[in-house]
């Protein structure tokens, strides 16, 4: 009886699978067949089962790409503000640099410019006999000659574009004036009491050869030429005219 069962059932299996529409129950009791009518799902064609199968590849690939994208942009998006403010950062600490520079620079120049005197005293001495006198003083090299000294030349008072002077006679006139060519050897801003000048010099011949000039507070110049005493050998000065 059990075996009869499951002909019957094995017979429904073969008829399902071969997609027949039509099914005989046998009935073991009465060993009759019963028709049933019976519609078999239809199944998709291969292609649209391997479409299918492929669209959510495809989409996820897109969507893999958009990711991507978006990615990048986010990233370039978070560069831009910090090159930007890096940039801005840079150009505002070299202006503001360059104006500190500027300012202290102009500060510098306010402070460094003395106070001009009109017409100050000047003398000059060897310098071996007064330069202990000073901490502080320029020093200048005239010529180097075997038979060369140095000697200090000062100011009693401030005064600007002072010069060292090459001088050469051009004329004597009947009652002794000099009148002298000059050339500037040597040429600084400003000269102060507390900082004179050593200029190492040879006095040669009977006329001076090396003089100074300088200017005053009131815009005068004035012109003065070395010479060696003949009588104690100390360093005098006399203006030039």
């Amino acid at each position: 009886m059990k075996s009869k069962a499951f002909l019957a059932i094995a017979c429904c299996c073969c008829l399902l699978l071969s997609g027949c529409s039509l099914l005989a129950i046998r009935n073991p009791q009465n060993n009759s067949f019963q028709e049933i009518e019976y519609e078999a799902p239809s199944k998709p064609p291969r292609e649209e089962q391997e479409q299918s199968s492929l669209k959510p590849t495809e989409s996820s690939t897109e969507a893999s790409e958009s990711s991507s994208e978006a990615t990048e942009s986010s990233s370039e998006s978070s560069l831009d503000p910090t090159e930007s403010s890096s940039e801005a950062t840079e150009s505002t600490g070299s202006d503001e640099s360059s104006e500190s520079s500027s300012e202290s620079t102009e500060s510098s120049t306010e402070t460094s410019a003395p106070t001009l005197a009109v017409n100050p005293p000047v003398f000059a001495y060897w310098a071996d006999d007064v330069l202990s006198n000073y901490s502080d003083y320029t020093e200048f090299t005239g010529d180097t000659f075997t038979e060369s000294g140095r000697v200090l030349i000062g100011v009693m008072g401030a005064v600007k574009d002072f010069r060292i002077l090459a001088l050469s006679v051009d004329h004597i006139s009947d009652n002794g004036d000099i009148s002298y060519y000059y050339e500037t050897l040597y040429t600084q801003e400003y000269m102060t009491p507390d900082c004179p000048i050593v200029v190492r010099m040879t006095f040669a011949g009977s006329f001076p050869n090396y003089g100074f000039a300088f200017t005053d507070a009131n815009g005068d110049e004035y012109m003065y030429a070395l010479y060696l005493s003949g009588m104690d050998g100390s360093v005098g000065i006399e203006p030039i005219k």
